[in-house]
């Protein structure tokens, strides 16, 4: 079964085993992905295991692991993230490998910006679902941003509707940002009017902070106040961003000396366990791919514009997040 970002509802998951998320736009798969595991985990608890790139050779044995069963009944939700290049043939052979009873005790869900393959047996399998996560076309995009600001009264939301896609539209997470302002400004305000000119008050050491405890809700809030109000804030954004990564490489690198390392970037030791928690999923090359694309904005900060570097970042972060 195979279906559009914009008619999936969570109803549809039902008796379905492998989920397939594909198609470029990481918001859509983001979303898509939270509405299944929220799904698959009412129906019991399923542990999570993310697997990515240089795994893929280990597939058959997480599946074949929960298939057999286990003496306490332990369950499995293997989340198989390819995102980038493409679509390789060890997942092809894994995915044409599965039963119905590699399901006993596991869910999949797969998420991959590749073309998917033609003529495989595993995608005429009833177990499975594919949803479409493609770029929107114009109409689709503000049927989408309409939805999201539901919340409004009619009149607000013609106004802020219209203010929020003229200002981002194409970019997802941007929308998605003005719309969890939206939110927040109207639980606060008693008034049928909301005021959206506002400042942000945080500093670029409680941006590290909201990466390391994993809350990128509010990260993207304030990445949105701050790009809206003080656009020249990129630069420390983007140092602190590299930071990060640098700080990832060189756990993932488990030097001898690895508490002098980290004491040269000037971070506190009991960051260390949230760094470790951060990267304990991301393999070393993607750390280095993210710090490669971190050092191509701070480039662009000498001189290109400053809201395609914002973009840019933003986009790291959202991989960052999907990694998770």
């Amino acid at each position: 079964m195979d279906i559009n970002y914009q008619k999936f509802t969570p109803e549809q998951a039902i008796g379905k085993h492998l989920f397939v998320l594909h198609g470029t736009e990481i918001q859509l798969r983001n979303e898509i992905k939270d509405l299944l595991k929220q799904e698959i985990n009412e129906l019991a608890d399923f542990k999570i295991n993310v697997v990515q790139n240089e795994e893929f050779d280990r597939l058959e044995e997480f599946i074949s692991s929960s298939s057999g069963g286990s003496l306490f009944g332990d369950k499995i939700l293997l989340i198989i993230q390819h995102l980038e290049g493409r679509f390789p043939e060890t997942l092809n052979s894994f995915l044409d490998s599965l039963t119905e009873a590699s399901f006993n005790n596991a869910r999949i869900i797969l998420e991959t910006a590749a073309s998917l393959p033609k003529n495989k047996s595993w995608l005429k399998q009833p177990y499975l679902l594919k949803i479409n996560c493609g770029k929107l076309n114009t109409y689709e995009e503000k049927i989408r941003l309409k939805k999201k600001l539901s919340f409004l009264e009619k009149e607000l939301l013609a106004t802020h509707g219209k203010e929020i896609f003229m200002n981002h539209e194409g970019n997802l997470q941007s929308e998605d940002n003005a719309v969890q302002i939206l939110k927040l400004l109207k639980l606060n305000s008693s008034n049928q009017e909301i005021e959206t000119n506002f400042s942000s008050n945080i500093d670029i050491f409680a941006i590290e902070d909201l990466i390391l405890a994993q809350d990128f809700k509010k990260l993207f809030l304030h990445l949105s106040k701050l790009k809206n109000l003080h656009p020249e804030e990129i630069i420390p954004i983007t140092w602190i961003a590299n930071r990060v990564f640098i700080v990832g490489s060189i756990i993932k690198g488990n030097p001898k000396n690895l508490n002098k390392e980290i004491a040269k970037l000037k971070i506190w030791s009991n960051k260390l366990p949230l760094y470790r928690a951060l990267f304990a999923n991301i393999s070393q090359e993607k750390i280095n791919s993210f710090l490669d694309r971190t050092h191509i904005v701070d480039k662009a900060n000498k001189g290109a514009s400053q809201k395609n570097n914002w973009i840019a970042i933003e986009d790291i972060f959202l991989e960052l997040e999907s990694c998770l």
